[in-house]
């Protein structure tokens, strides 16, 4: 893909960020997204300043620090895959070769089932046709799944289900709850052994 489709689909992923996300960001973070720092990269390396600051002040243990670590990484693979997938266009030679073979198929098979099938061959032929346009509409609809279409992956649902979640556990952490007291969890954990 040539450096200026890059530059135009990350600009367009920038211009997709919903503004009530960027009141959920540190200050600053937005910095460096027009040389090529993804916002997420950004956030990762600020979280992992933050572990290790928390290791450093005591918050965590050296292997919850590193499951800690261990865990932004996966996030961050994962991000990279997506990444891969919505930067990766089907090539234009594909598509082109896809539709003639498809077209060409499509005039010769009438003559392979006209013997066969009489007039019946027209509708055979017809719903053969639409069947396999269908798929190859349904294969270029896949070929990006991170966007605002009907049929995309449904990103921000995710995003905000998953900022629901964090309220409430970050809520409750601030009022101490014992869902995150371990003596209550070893409890639980006991009594649910002992049934």
């Amino acid at each position: 893909m040539p450096p200026s489709e890059v530059e135009r689909r990350r600009r367009e992923s920038q211009s997709m960020a919903k503004p009530e996300y960027s009141e959920l960001l540190p200050p600053g973070t937005r910095g460096f997204e027009s040389q090529g720092l993804g916002l997420l990269l950004q956030l990762s390396i600020k979280v992992e300043a933050y572990i290790k600051r928390g290791h450093d002040r005591g918050w965590f243990h050296a292997p919850q620090a590193s499951q800690l670590t261990v865990q932004l990484n996966t996030l961050v693979a994962a991000y990279g895959s997506m990444e891969t997938i919505h930067l990766t266009p089907l090539p234009v030679a594909y598509l082109i070769h896809m539709r003639q073979v498809l077209a060409i198929f499509g005039a010769v098979l009438p003559f392979a089932l006209v013997e066969d099938m009489g007039w019946w061959t027209i509708l055979l032929t017809a719903f053969i046709c639409f069947t396999l346009y269908g798929i190859e509409a349904i294969g270029a609809q896949l070929e990006d799944p991170f966007g605002y279409d009907r049929n995309d992956i449904k990103v921000d649902a995710i995003v905000e289900d998953l900022k629901v979640e964090m309220t409430v556990l970050l809520s409750e952490w601030r009022r101490g709850s014992d869902m995150f007291n371990h003596r209550t969890w070893k409890y639980s954990l006991k009594k649910m052994g002992d049934m």
